[in-house]
């Protein structure tokens, strides 16, 4: 945690908790980071990616997030792209990524 914190501060991009907003209830996390998959992405791409607990999927709660953070890191970041990327049949991420108007890569 300290080093998520630490990069959070430095950058202010990282995961975040997401919680429901009446009760605090901690629902699974969100967030911005630049990843480390070179050769398959060059070196400093940022990533949104997300994980829920099951129990809250089919609520809106990762679009509604994603939403905000998207805006964040193009209007406080100036970031020039955010990808997002999923195994190949999780059907539930890539619906999410189509519903923020993201679109597939075709290499």
């Amino acid at each position: 945690m300290d080093q998520v914190r630490q990069r959070i501060c430095e950058t202010g991009l990282g995961f975040f908790a997401l919680a429901l907003k009446d009760t605090d209830e901690p629902i699974g996390f969100l967030g911005l980071a630049r990843t480390d998959l070179e050769p398959f992405l060059p070196d400093g791409t940022v990533e949104i990616g997300w994980r829920l607990a099951v129990r809250f999927w089919r609520r809106g709660f990762v679009t509604e997030a994603a939403e905000a953070t998207l805006r964040h890191g193009f209007e406080t970041h100036k970031l020039p792209e955010i990808i997002s990327f999923a195994v190949e049949n999780n059907e539930r991420s890539t619906a999410v990524m189509k519903r923020l108007g993201m679109r597939q890569d075709p290499s």
